[in-house]
């Protein structure tokens, strides 16, 4: 089943209240949310406007490499933009959920990496000497890798509200030439890491 009128849902300036409470979690102190806090009602409907009129575009990244303790490189965007992404991503994220593999753990809500050992453990414990070996592996630029037309075409399985797609497409797109985004084959790919929107 394909969702529409999600526009209706994020188009709210609920949404944008309750979207800016959840991107503001534990970063309060930060100066960039404090300004953004300072004039908050004129910047909620600043970005509820950038919806409405189909012409967000993500400001310009920035990166930077943190080890914890593998080394992962992040792509940053300002503030103003988590909130958007938030916003867009409330009636959003429930529905993409549905659709993942019932053994993906990291950044579904209720799952997570306690669920996860709690299910290796008992099938460790369940098959006894039947387990002889485990590989541990990574994929490396997992996230750099993807090629965007698959993710645009899955999103279009579960959503056929245009102007949630407009917005979609644009913030991927926006890796596009970026250190997030490889050319593989002459196909764009790529989804930057550290944002809300790469997790779902």
């Amino acid at each position: 089943k394909a969702y529409g009128y999600l526009s209706e849902q994020i188009e709210t300036r609920e949404n944008f209240e309750y979207s800016e409470m959840l991107a503001s979690r534990n970063k309060r102190r930060r100066r960039e949310v404090r300004e953004f806090r300072t004039n908050l009602s004129d910047n909620l409907d600043r970005l509820l406007s950038l919806y409405a009129n189909e012409i967000y575009r993500p400001a310009p990244y920035s990166y930077k490499t943190i080890f914890e303790p593998k080394e992962r490189f992040l792509s940053m965007l300002p503030y103003p933009d988590h909130v958007f992404h938030w916003a867009i991503l409330q009636p959003v994220e429930p529905i993409l959920d549905r659709t993942l593999f019932e053994h993906s753990y990291a950044c579904v809500p209720g799952r997570g990496q306690h669920q996860m050992i709690h299910k290796i453990s008992r099938d460790i414990y369940r098959s006894g000497d039947a387990i002889k070996y485990y590989l541990s592996i990574d994929v490396s630029k997992m996230y750099a890798s993807i090629p965007l037309s698959v993710t645009k075409a899955n999103l279009r399985r579960k959503i056929k509200d245009k102007r949630l797609l407009h917005h979609l497409d644009t913030i991927l797109d926006s890796s596009i030439g970026t250190p997030m985004g490889n050319n593989l084959h002459g196909e764009a790919t790529g989804a930057p890491i550290g944002l809300k929107i790469s997790t779902v």
